[in-house]
């Protein structure tokens, strides 16, 4: 007998949580994958995934979806949730790459995230053309 996709999915958090240290590596979406559908908002345990503003994606009716990096714990179930359902739009790369790259400073709790307001220190096409040049080894493994 067949195994359902559902049967491999995780399950949807019992409730929001928050971050408590700093992961080793962090959710990145591939925006040449991610076709905005947002399945993998609803499994996120911290809510830390969002579309991205339209205006930053004009060429694309419905813009992809981004990580507030600086929230993600590193858990992957976005990553399973996206592989099972979709485009495999989303991996997962070290925090330290993502400091380097972006330019930015993971903080070690989501107090000290809410505070720094990291995620709002990149650009969204800044972002766009890091992901797709910087990160594109992740998605040929």
């Amino acid at each position: 007998m067949a195994k359902h996709i559902y049967a491999t999915l995780p399950d949807y958090p019992k409730s929001i949580g928050k971050k408590k240290k700093k992961p080793k590596t962090v959710a990145l979406v591939f925006e040449g994958n991610c076709t905005g559908c947002e399945v993998c908002v609803p499994f996120c345990p911290v809510d830390c995934i969002e579309s991205q503003p339209r205006s930053a994606f004009s060429d694309r009716p419905i813009p992809p979806v981004q990580i507030r990096f600086d929230e993600c714990i590193g858990c992957q179930i976005c990553v399973k949730a996206c592989n099972k359902l979709t485009w495999d739009a989303i991996r997962m790369v070290p925090a330290d790459q993502i400091e380097k790259e972006f330019n930015i400073k993971l903080s070690d709790t989501y107090e000290e995230a809410l505070e720094n307001k990291t995620q709002d220190k990149i650009d969204p096409k800044n972002a766009r053309e890091i992901s797709n040049s910087k990160f594109l080894d992740y998605w040929r493994e």
